[in-house]
């Protein structure tokens, strides 16, 4: 303490503005390692992180429709197809490839009322298909998923809202549910995640999930509903793709889907950036990265303008709450860095102003750092030197002693 009240003001000013950056250094890497943390909670954003393997990079690709720009089963079909074509034809799937080079899902959002006995309860239902709990891996309370594969299963899976109103319970594998003239069978009971995004997202009705094919198989049956309403329209398709090069699965996607990116050309002349198409695409993958926050940043001032009417699932708004939050910690840690960027710019500034001042103090360390050097080489070599000495010594007195 006493060394430093010797100290000029300029020195303690100098001393004082190191420490602070210091602190403001680590500050920043605390929050930004909370921030990339909390993202990696996200699970419905982390689907290519689970199926990547080996060295291959994968992307999740998202996209999002509104009602009257929905996909149906033979859209996915083909949208199917052409990806496959692609990643075939670059060499991602192979004709003697036993592993699947890619997974994807789509869902539909509707409502139906459930009963059970004299109990009844609308819910929202997912109708869901492809690899929706690979890409979705919601918690099981108890039981399992609905076996997606097969149009002839008529199962359900509840969230625990809907267990807790219609069974009091969660161990429910089994239990007959009915959706108009449909029996479902229980296969298991998802927990619904606390947090207040989710909560807010989830909405008032609690959801259940169901085959795609069997929900459509029992609206078909159903003589009551127009041709339109025995659809189920698809607003959600995902997919996981390797994307070695980047935009690769993202453009891959878009082109099944029959969506076109603008070029910065086009993009220039609009009069507004904003979203008024019925079809949205996402790359979910990196999302949270601060390129990317920075990027997507750019017109979440007018966030709450509404132009189009695309519907997002819960699990975007999720994500997209999360976005906002990642943007504001990303600005907190820019901030506390800026005083320390400042300082590093000053003292270049610093370093080069002083740089024949310098000169010699430097000149001095790199002679005396050489100096060092040529004594270890010298060491090093009186060492070499005495051992052989010795290998001869030791040799010498060998054959004096088989002469002898």
């Amino acid at each position: 303490m006493t060394k430093f009240k010797q100290l000029s003001t300029t020195s303690k000013i100098v001393i004082l503005i190191m420490l602070v950056d210091i602190i403001l250094l680590i500050a920043a890497a605390i929050l930004n390692g909370l921030r990339i943390s909390d993202s990696k909670l996200i699970y419905s954003q982390l689907a290519a992180e689970r199926w990547q393997t080996g060295d291959t990079k994968y992307s999740q690709i998202s996209i999002f429709t509104d009602s009257k720009n929905t996909f149906y089963k033979t859209d996915i079909e083909s949208m199917r197809s052409q990806i496959n074509k692609k990643l075939y034809d670059d060499n991602f799937i192979t004709e003697d490839s036993s592993s699947r080079a890619w997974i994807d899902a789509y869902s539909g959002q509707t409502e139906a009322s459930l009963r059970k006995d004299q109990s009844s309860l609308n819910v929202n239902v997912y109708a869901v298909g492809g690899d929706y709990f690979l890409i979705h891996p919601l918690k099981l309370k108890a039981g399992s998923y609905p076996d997606l594969t097969s149009p002839d299963s008529n199962q359900i899976l509840l969230d625990e809202y809907v267990a807790w109103n219609l069974f009091g319970g969660s161990n429910l594998a089994g239990m007959k549910l009915w959706i108009g003239d449909d029996i479902y069978t229980v296969t298991g009971v998802v927990k619904v995640e606390d947090d207040d995004p989710t909560r807010q997202a989830y909405g008032n009705k609690n959801s259940v999930y169901i085959p795609i094919e069997a929900f459509l198989k029992s609206k078909r049956n159903d003589s009551f509903q127009s041709e339109e309403e025995k659809n189920v329209a698809i607003n959600c398709y995902e997919a996981v793709l390797p994307n070695r090069v980047q935009n690769y699965a993202l453009n891959t996607v878009a082109e099944a889907a029959g969506i076109q990116f603008e070029s910065d050309e086009e993009k220039a002349k609009k009069k507004s950036q904003l979203i008024f198409e019925g079809r949205e695409i996402v790359e979910n993958t990196g999302r949270y990265n601060a390129v990317s926050l920075i990027k997507n940043n750019k017109s979440r001032e007018y966030v709450d303008m509404k132009t189009s009417d695309i519907v997002y699932p819960y699990w975007e708004n999720v994500a997209r709450t999360e976005q906002v939050s990642q943007y504001k910690r990303l600005k907190v840690c820019i901030a506390l860095l800026v005083l320390p960027f400042l300082s590093f710019i000053a003292l270049l500034i610093w370093l080069y102003m002083k740089r024949n001042i310098l000169k010699k103090p430097f000149a001095l360390l790199k002679n005396k750092i050489d100096n060092k050097i040529e004594e270890h080489k010298e060491k090093r070599y009186e060492k070499m030197l005495a051992m052989k000495e010795a290998d001869d010594s030791e040799m010498v007195e060998g054959l004096d002693a088989e002469e002898e």
